[in-house]
């Protein structure tokens, strides 16, 4: 694992200052494995107050905050170890000393890594984070001085941070991360409006409109995934009532076994009896299963609509830094090649949603064959209590008759449950439909490969609209 020394790769310390990310500023740079910067567009230079010549080639712990635990960093290098994108609110210190606070994710890519960052939108979330790492960096700073070393440090500070996050609600670091991506993105997005801008001509309009229909595509994903996860909470909360008043009726049977075993004549009373009984652990069993799968069905569309918003974030990076190769920003055509980084991270993350996508519609498939077949089964039941009403009723023994409100309770509530479980079955069916990608995964394709063209720095010297590949009249697109 990298080494996570609290030893900044610089000497400045915070001035106290504070400088805000705008809404509509997207930032990324690209890594090697030991998190040398590569590439960074010119909204980096810009927010961070470092050209971009003082930027590429140093280590991107340039920017570190010595007020960020090292526990975080620890998060981050397991995470990225493990082949999975992290993200995190991050405290950046600026060339100036000037602190400027991100959400930060950062995605394997091929031998490095690609990081974009964003203003951080959902207040709440961010100033739940900021004060867990107000709390945790005391801590490893102590067991600094009392000599413990860099790597025990930040695991300690790490499982100080983990304990925390616990605290505030969330079972896991995964499971914040699943929240706060989505989270952010769609709150930036209703803030920034319109994504693109400006309309591109030349090399760059094809990009530009692929990057465009990627939105509305991603957009419409996460849509579906919120109404899964909507059903999926929905399901969650009806399963156990269900299995509640099953098992309920099950005990009911057992009590009325015991009730009539004193009785002569009994005999094929008694056998419905039982096998009422019977089934109703049977169906128990499988609510209970059911359970513990709608719980990984949520987790699995927590990852799922944490990839979608990567995605989006990806491509608002894409959509952006088209706009800053046409207008020729300082700095912009030195990171040119980044937009092939860019759009591969892109495209992999649509390969990968695209497969969570359709395990997610396999696990509801599956989560609805067992609702019905827990319907079945409730069926024999239902029948066997109705068959025993009749029986009962044919008898003379005072005792046995007053077993008739029970019965007819046990109905009622076997009807309801039974229509329960066939709307819920009806309603696992119809999200367990995997999404069509096939267009985003065509568009992200040809953006590849319009970005590879495009990622050769082109030669120094005024250039034409055609050329820039952005409009000499641009207008703001609906």
């Amino acid at each position: 694992m990298p080494d996570v020394r609290v030893i900044d790769a610089h000497d400045r310390m915070p001035t106290g200052g504070v400088h805000e990310v705008g809404v509509d500023q997207l930032f990324f740079s690209t890594t090697n494995r030991l998190g040398i910067i590569e590439q960074a567009n010119s909204v980096f230079s810009q927010v961070s107050r470092f050209s971009h010549e003082e930027l590429v080639g140093k280590p991107h712990n340039l920017i570190r905050h010595p007020d960020m635990p090292q526990g975080a960093f620890r998060l981050m290098w397991d995470t990225l170890e493990a082949g999975e994108p992290f993200c995190a609110y991050v405290v950046n210190l600026a060339k100036d000393g000037s602190d400027y606070v991100v959400f930060a994710t950062v995605t394997p890519l091929g031998d490095g890594y690609l990081s974009v960052r964003s203003r951080p939108c959902v207040e709440a979330l961010r100033d739940a984070c900021l004060g867990i790492y107000e709390a945790v960096r005391p801590g490893e700073l102590q067991n600094r001085f009392r000599g413990v070393n860099s790597r025990e440090c930040a695991r300690l500070g790490a499982a100080d941070l983990f304990a925390r996050v616990q605290a505030a609600g969330f079972p896991t670091f995964e499971e914040f991360v699943w929240t706060a991506l989505p989270a952010e993105v769609q709150t930036r997005t209703a803030l920034s409006g319109p994504s693109v801008r400006h309309e591109c001509t030349g090399p760059l309009a094809l990009l530009q409109s692929s990057a465009a229909q990627v939105s509305i595509e991603l957009d419409e994903w996460m849509t579906r995934m919120d109404e899964l996860q909507h059903a999926i909470d929905a399901l969650t909360a009806e399963v156990p009532e269900i299995r509640s008043a099953i098992d309920e009726s099950g005990r009911t049977a057992t009590e009325v076994s015991g009730r009539l075993g004193g009785h002569t004549g009994m005999a094929p009373i008694m056998l419905s009896v039982n096998l009422w009984a019977s089934m109703t652990t049977d169906i128990v069993n499988i609510l209970d299963d059911l359970v513990d799968e709608l719980v990984g069905l949520r987790s699995s569309c927590a990852r799922t609509r944490f990839r979608i918003a990567l995605g989006r974030l990806h491509n608002d990076a894409v959509i952006q830094f088209i706009e800053e190769l046409a207008t020729s920003r300082p700095g912009t055509e030195d990171a040119r090649p980044a937009i092939a980084d860019l759009t591969r991270a892109l495209q992999e993350g649509i390969v990968e949603t695209e497969r969570q996508m359709r395990a997610n519609a396999l696990m509801a498939e599956q989560v609805a064959e067992k609702l019905e077949s827990a319907h079945g089964l409730l069926l024999m039941p239902h029948g066997l209590i109705a068959n025993w009403s009749q029986m009962v009723v044919g008898r003379q023994d005072a005792e046995v008759l007053q077993l008739l409100p029970t019965i007819e309770n046990q109905m009622q509530i076997s009807d309801a449950n039974l229509a329960r479980l066939a709307r819920l079955a009806e309603t696992s069916r119809s999200i367990a439909q995997p999404v069509d990608a096939s267009t985003a995964t065509r568009l992200c394709l040809g953006m590849r490969d319009a970005a590879a063209d495009l990622a050769a720095p082109r030669s120094a010297g005024v250039r034409s609209d055609d050329e820039t590949g952005y409009a000499a009249d641009p207008r703001r697109l609906a």
